[in-house]
């Protein structure tokens, strides 16, 4: 069983045994569990699955772009230059790159356009083009794409900073509304016993439940930029290029 299953699973039987401490009612407790499990394991966590793939190959695209430049402007190699920007690379990235080995260099640094999925990579395609044809000091002709690339990797290490700690906050507070909801239950038990009876409460504990998916789902929606879709994985085309 993958991760993000089991820890679907986990916090779905968490919510599901909430509702029903709070409800005595199985078919509330096990509808809640199985609605936060399909929640997560389905449309949470392939978003969250995706956000870290576009952050991996944002960073990976950084890292071989700079690493291919500077090697180039101190050997004057392409071979060397492309070599050390594999390097840091991660093994989804070697394994496309051991599929295109026939290929040249050029070639090769033109392929990964499909793989690193990032607009700034067609300029550094382009200035490594224009290095083949024309020579010239390569970071004199770079010297803007790396800036802009800099400035790209650290904006968005901040903003990743900065949502981490907006998620503990989020987390803070549902979980703050859910110890009130439990300390009803268990701190004014003569109150609970009145309403545990009623199909008003009942209606009310699962609207709580039903926000707490909705705020789970948009905000993580929000946090990683992705649809509220089933995502599957999408399979690469390896292979030579014709």
């Amino acid at each position: 069983m993958k991760m993000n299953f089991l820890v679907s699973l986990v916090l779905g039987l968490i919510a599901g045994g909430a509702c029903y401490l709070v409800s005595e009612n199985v078919y509330a407790g096990a509808g809640v569990g199985a609605g936060f499990f399909i929640l997560l394991a389905f449309f949470v966590s392939p978003m969250l699955d995706r956000f870290k793939e576009k952050n991996l190959k944002r960073h990976e695209c950084y890292q071989f772009i700079n690493s291919f430049i500077v090697t180039l402007s101190v050997t004057k190699s392409l071979d060397r230059a492309y070599e050390s920007g594999m390097e840091d690379l991660g093994p989804e990235a070697k394994k496309l790159n051991a599929s295109i080995s026939e290929l040249n260099p050029s070639e090769r640094v033109e392929y990964l356009a499909s793989y690193f999925e990032q607009g700034i990579y067609g300029m550094f395609v382009s200035i490594v083009s224009i290095y083949i044809e024309q020579g010239g000091d390569v970071l004199s002709l770079s010297s803007e794409l790396l800036a802009e690339l800099t400035r790209i990797e650290e904006t968005e290490l901040s903003v990743i900073s900065t949502n981490r700690k907006n998620v503990v906050e989020f987390i803070s507070l549902w979980a703050m509304s859910l110890a009130i909801v439990l300390f009803m239950r268990f701190g004014l038990s003569s109150f609970y016993g009145y309403l545990k009876g009623s199909t008003t409460y009942l209606v009310a504990l699962l609207s709580f439940f039903f926000l707490l998916g909705i705020s789970l789902a948009v905000y993580f929606s929000n946090y990683t930029g992705e649809k509220l879709i089933v995502y599957t994985k999408r399979k690469r085309k390896s292979g030579k290029k014709q």
